[in-house]
């Protein structure tokens, strides 16, 4: 295939992946679980950068709304109280350690917590669940919004 051609069709996909992790299909939600687990895992980026999904060796990109991850399950280490260790179970099916320094932990525009992971190179939409127990470990300092962790407080700014 002649790859202009090739690049014009990559461009238009028509895939899209929502705020909310859901992808669409020219519009249409895609529902079956199969096919989402397998969109899910082959999200990445292409070399300048744009979102993109892959099937083998075929790949697409993917309008975004606001994250390429979520993270779906975490896990929390706590010592005396506060929080010690974070690990973030993202939708496509890896973890990643979240270190707990300056820029670890930021809110959206929408006010929903967002992970750093995938080694500092993207941002991860926390769910529901994963926000409510980061969040209680929150506390307001004087300044502004932080995460308190065994090294000290860790300030949240936003993305």
């Amino acid at each position: 295939m002649d790859p202009g051609e090739l690049e014009r069709l990559r461009e238009r996909s028509g895939l899209s992946l929502d705020r909310d992790g859901r992808f669409r299909q020219e519009g249409t939600l895609v529902e079956h679980p199969r096919v989402l687990a397998m969109l899910h895992r082959g999200l990445g980026r292409a070399p300048d950068g744009r979102p993109t999904v892959r099937f083998g060796e075929t790949w697409a990109y993917l309008q975004v709304e606001d994250t390429l991850y979520r993270a779906v399950q975490a896990t929390l280490r706590e010592a005396g109280g506060v929080l010690a260790g974070l690990v973030a179970h993202l939708d496509d099916g890896t973890d990643h350690s979240v270190s707990l320094d300056g820029r670890c932990v930021a809110l959206s525009a929408d006010d929903v917590l967002c992970l750093l992971v995938k080694d500092g190179a993207e941002w991860a939409r926390t769910s529901p669940g994963v926000h409510a127990r980061i969040a209680a470990h929150l506390v307001d300092t004087p300044a502004g919004l932080a995460l308190r962790t065994a090294s000290g407080d860790v300030g949240v700014g936003r993305r």
